[in-house]
């Protein structure tokens, strides 16, 4: 199985012609996309509409994990649906905000 895997993509809709260029490569290298957090850059639903958009043209399947900046707005649960809605699994988060320690979920 061959993975590819990024984080911290940041993304706003200003960036989407570059994700999309650099995400079309994914399609023919690889059987899984792991992206491991900071998808956005303050966790607003406008921000991960195109995001989404671009990840469900790939046709490959996904599989995501929050970070701290997708949770900035408190709209996580908002983002998480949008991601499921389409086919991209999300995987909850395993940080412990108060003890800054992980923890198993």
């Amino acid at each position: 199985m061959r993975i590819a895997a990024t984080a911290d993509l940041h993304f706003t809709p200003q960036r989407y012609a570059v994700l999309r260029d650099q995400l079309s490569k994914i399609r023919d290298d690889a059987d899984l996309l792991v992206l491991a957090g900071d998808l956005t850059n303050y966790g607003q639903p406008a921000e991960m509409e195109p995001l989404v958009n671009a990840l469900v043209r790939l046709r490959v399947p996904t599989v995501a994990v929050l970070g701290n900046h997708d949770y900035e707005s408190g709209r996580e649960a908002d983002l998480m649906q949008m991601m499921t809605a389409e086919g991209i699994r999300v995987r909850r988060r395993i940080w412990a905000r108060r003890t800054n320690r992980f923890r198993r979920t």
